[in-house]
């Protein structure tokens, strides 16, 4: 089958987005509350699990970049126009964030941490350092981010170079290590990570990159053998991979098994890619593609609407019970609201300056 459905392709995968960014949602606002009212212990576990949605947003994240550049590496690359195309994707809503946070920070940061946040390095310390989630919690993931816009011309060279050998070892390699070391579940201030030792840990980005570097390998792998999705992408597997995952992300012990959970999310995602299901059809669907578009402002602004929230509360503004059921339908109302009316036309006005 030849690759020829790219809009259908992006469709799916920009619906998919708010499935996962629902999966750290969840985790924000639902893992606690479940023990709280005695949920079944899988759902509790599930939702403690939801975390991993980071993790298969780096995937993603590699995967729409390769096949976006795919083409335009085939000629000349502009890293003029790449970089400031990543920067008003990210920036606008990342600042935004910080500003909506700024007012309730319960200390003040000094200049020099500041500054770290403000140009998105703050993860770019060892993962035991738990300074990632200075400011807004949640943006220790976009500095990992930035860590991988970085190394993305260097690498798709590589990658597009690569021969079938190469492509094979580089998917087995990162596949290993994700699942071996637990990558999903390395984030700022975590306390053990398998074979290594405080002394001799590299910064949380390179860690975390395999991830990205996954994501990319697997569509180099689909442009490679496009007969792979003809063997993958009917409704029956697709569905056995969804079912797999939620199966280890509710019952697995170990990080290395719940792991597992973000290769199978690179396969859904080639799944997704052939647009041959009735699932591909939903996530298409304009109401998806509106959550799925907002779902970064989603993952940004939770954190400081959930403190903001706190804050309402601590000051007997609002009741805990209120707070509870207001929080997140006013995380996803002004998410989609932000997206709308700030994110796109920010976008849009920054990239004209791009081509001008």
């Amino acid at each position: 089958m030849i690759l020829a459905r790219n809009l259908s392709i992006i469709n799916a995968l920009t619906g998919i987005r708010f499935l996962v960014a629902m999966l750290v949602f969840l985790f924000h606002f639902g893992a606690a509350f479940s023990e709280r009212v005695g949920a079944p212990q899988f759902v509790s576990t599930f939702l403690h699990n939801g975390k991993i949605g980071v993790s298969m947003f780096f995937v993603l994240s590699g995967f729409i970049l390769t096949f976006t550049y795919k083409k335009v590496f085939a000629a000349k690359f502009n890293f003029k126009v790449f970089f400031l195309a990543r920067f008003a994707r990210i920036y606008p809503v990342y600042i935004l964030a910080l500003i909506i946070m700024l007012p309730i920070l319960p200390k003040a940061l000094d200049c020099l941490s500041a500054l770290r946040v403000l140009f998105m390095m703050q993860s770019w310390t060892s993962p035991y350092s738990s300074f990632g989630g200075t400011w807004v919690m949640q943006a220790w993931s976009l500095s990992v981010e930035l860590f991988f816009y970085l190394c993305f011309p260097m690498l798709f060279s590589l990658i597009r170079k690569s021969g079938v050998r190469i492509l094979l070892l580089g998917l087995l390699t990162t596949s290993l290590f994700i699942v071996v070391v637990g990558t999903p579940w390395i984030d700022p201030g975590i306390d053990f990570i398998p074979l290594f030792s405080k002394d001799f840990t590299p910064i949380l980005p390179i860690l975390r990159l395999p991830e990205f570097i996954f994501g990319m390998l697997l569509c180099k792998l689909m442009f490679a053998y496009p007969k792979l999705g003809d063997m993958l992408a009917g409704l029956k597997f697709f569905t056995l991979t969804f079912l797999s995952i939620v199966v280890l992300l509710s019952f697995a012990e170990t990080v290395q098994l719940k792991s597992v959970a973000t290769l199978l999310f690179g396969i859904l995602i080639i799944q997704l890619s052939y647009g041959k299901n009735q699932i591909v059809r939903i996530l298409s669907t304009k109401q998806m593609m509106l959550l799925g578009g907002s779902s970064y402002s989603l993952y940004m602004i939770q954190g400081p609407v959930r403190e903001w929230f706190y804050w309402i509360v601590s000051n007997e503004i609002l009741s805990k019970t209120a707070s509870m059921f207001l929080n997140p339908i006013t995380a996803i109302f002004f998410s989609i609201m932000i997206f709308i009316y700030y994110e796109q036309p920010t976008r849009k006005l920054l990239m004209r300056f791009v081509r001008n």
